[in-house]
């Protein structure tokens, strides 16, 4: 595990609301297929099954986006669509909520590194493997050898670089921020 603690940081899933004792969710649209056809780019469901790049979504602050992902990322319907898009290969799903009112490492660009990389780790070995042996040959700079490597924006930069262009990875990931 020596990678995955070292990444984590205190506070990281902390957010003021969560979907326990949530009976009714105002986001079941997104697992029901539209009337009209038109719609039919707007249907997440279609994109979480099939392999069509970036699904964005905009909407004013305080509007409810960070909500509607934390459900889409909780949701095991979810993870039912995005086996029909991998195919055989394992599903991993890493998210990140930026939040005002959090401290430095939630509303910042290293903590939305750090959270990603973080739940990569935990349902990847194979991340854990690759980025371990990048940490043994980055040891000279960033390494302490009291707590490990010293994570930064830049080597989080690099390790979600690195296991982004490794073919021989066979989870396929969803990263929702």
């Amino acid at each position: 595990m020596c990678c995955v603690d070292q990444v984590r940081f205190a506070k990281a899933r902390l957010y003021p609301w969560s979907r326990s004792g949530c009976v009714y969710s105002p986001f079941e649209w997104v697992y029901h297929s539209p009337a009209d056809s038109a719609s039919v780019a707007t249907y997440l469901g279609i994109w979480l099954k099939t392999d069509h790049g970036i699904f964005w979504t905009s909407r004013k602050p305080g509007s409810g986006k960070s909500t509607f992902i934390k459900f889409v990322a909780g949701e095991p319907r979810t993870r039912d669509l995005l086996s029909q898009w991998a195919g055989m290969k394992p599903v991993a799903i890493a998210s990140h909520y930026f939040w005002s009112a959090g401290n430095s490492l939630q509303k910042s660009a290293e903590g939305l590194l750090r959270a990603l990389l973080y739940d990569m780790f935990r349902q990847c070995a194979k991340v854990r493997e690759l980025v371990r042996a990048q940490v043994i040959r980055q040891q000279d700079s960033d390494w302490d050898w009291g707590r490990g490597l010293l994570w930064n924006q830049g080597n989080l930069q690099s390790a979600i670089q690195l296991m982004a262009s490794q073919e021989i990875l066979s989870t396929k990931f969803l990263i929702l921020h």
